[in-house]
């Protein structure tokens, strides 16, 4: 890697960036997201004619990004010149400039570790008890996947080892990582930090190098079990990160409607398992087949298996065709990820539902297989609608409006409604029939 264009010299650019130990030789090979964009880049600065323009741009840049972080006045400005730009023309007055939510803001994106852990030493008591009971449903669903592997018939037997390994060493962060309960381990990060009584702008810059010193530190390394490193407080949701091989369930997401402690086991699997089952699968869908167990690039899928991925996507895609012209809007989602999004819905819905019934056979009893006092909804009925409450929203219309993406509304309906109709078990839950509009005669199915 000397040259991405003639004339260019890379090596060096990168390597000045880098300690000894570390730099690249000119054999490596780097893996570029957009190489054309670099080449592009490249023949742009080399124009004499541009050269000021492009300094002037990059002063521009540099103003903009730092400015806000040195000056109090220019930090008022841009959000003055923002405020304008996204004022609303039906005379909804813009939102004030609130400092204190902004320096919490930046202060999360500077220290997401440390941020996260004086958060934890205040609040994570409430979710103690909840977090082993989800630990609990997400070890179920990782224990039915890897049972609903092993059963499989067209899957080769290489890959078929490969992906219950992958799941076996899986890891999972509930809520927050345990040591962070732990004053003394979570003062302990003020020590990686430097002083922190200069100014501001001083501060960042210091806490961005002695970021990036660490990160260029960890070249050539293998993934480490590093619970920090995806981990966010703030974050919302349920999320599997592929190059840790890690699933994550953040504390938001420990609350109803998601997860009620104590509640019906059918509500709690219809809507948070439904979601960790979701995430799950990622682990062997097209992107997973690019990692590992323990994160690191490998390309470990056999040709046979990603055909049989592709001959299960391919049923989705018909459905998509078929189905999507019913609900008006859904026209602006035609492309490869809506019908990803389907598949991803379906499998996971089913997987739930499976580790839901696995776990009322072995255990049984009213914990288990309890119905809501004055509702005459089943248990497994129970499970279907909580699903669906995922896709329950209050959606600002005027914003949907403005911003051109009133098919937003179409897309919850679709995912609401369409995954569900795949399932013979929903259809027996509710009595439909063929020629219902929840009855597919064509049900679409990979696990």
């Amino acid at each position: 890697m000397t040259f991405v264009d003639e004339g260019t010299l890379w090596l060096d650019a990168v390597n000045a960036q880098l300690s000894a130990g570390h730099r690249l030789p000119p054999t490596d090979s780097l893996i570029l997201e957009h190489p054309d964009h670099v080449v592009a880049t490249a023949r742009l600065m080399r124009k004499p004619e541009l050269a000021q323009s492009l300094l002037y741009y990059l002063g521009w840049l540099l103003i903009q990004h730092l400015g806000p972080k040195a000056a109090l006045s220019l930090r008022k400005a841009t959000f003055l010149l923002d405020r304008q730009v996204q004022s609303s023309p039906d005379g909804v007055p813009p939102a004030e400039l609130n400092l204190w939510r902004v320096c919490m803001r930046e202060t999360e994106d500077l220290m997401p570790t440390a941020y996260s852990a004086l958060y934890v030493q205040q609040h994570g008591a409430a979710a103690d008890k909840p977090k082993f009971d989800v630990k609990a449903i997400v070890d179920h669903v990782l224990w039915v996947t890897t049972e609903t592997v092993r059963r499989l018939r067209w899957m080769d037997e290489k890959t078929k080892a490969k992906t219950m390994t992958k799941l076996k060493k899986m890891r999972g962060l509930i809520a927050f990582p345990q040591w962070m309960r732990n004053g003394t381990l979570a003062r302990g990060l003020e020590s990686e930090l430097p002083d922190l009584n200069e100014h501001y702008l001083a501060t960042w810059l210091r806490i961005k190098e002695s970021k990036s010193a660490r990160l260029r530190r960890g070249l050539r390394e293998r993934h480490q079990d590093d619970q920090t490193y995806h981990y966010r407080v703030s974050q919302v949701g349920i999320r599997y990160y592929h190059d840790e091989n890690r699933l994550i369930v953040h504390p938001a997401v420990l609350s109803v409607p998601l997860y009620a402690y104590g509640g019906p086991v059918a509500l709690n699997y219809g809507a948070l398992g439904t979601l960790v089952a979701r995430q799950v699968l990622q682990a062997f869908d097209r992107e997973g087949c690019n990692y590992d167990e323990s994160g690191n690039e490998d390309h470990w899928c056999s040709s046979e298996f990603r055909e049989q991925l592709e001959k299960g996507m391919a049923c989705y895609s018909d459905q998509w065709e078929s189905t999507s012209a019913r609900v008006p809007g859904m026209s602006a989602h035609n492309d490869t990820w809506s019908r990803l999004q389907l598949a991803a819905d379906t499998e996971g819905l089913r997987a739930s539902l499976r580790a839901y019934r696995l776990l009322v056979k072995n255990l049984g009893g009213d914990r288990y297989d309890e119905a809501l006092a004055g509702l005459s909804y089943t248990p497994e009925q129970l499970f279907f609608l909580n699903r669906g409450l995922l896709f329950c929203a209050n959606l600002n219309l005027r914003q949907l409006r403005e911003s051109g993406r009133e098919d937003m509304l179409a897309a919850h309906e679709y995912r609401c409604n369409v995954p569900l109709t795949n399932l013979q078990d929903f259809s027996k839950a509710f009595n439909c029939k063929p020629g219902d509009l929840m009855y597919a005669r064509n049900k679409c199915a990979i696990w």
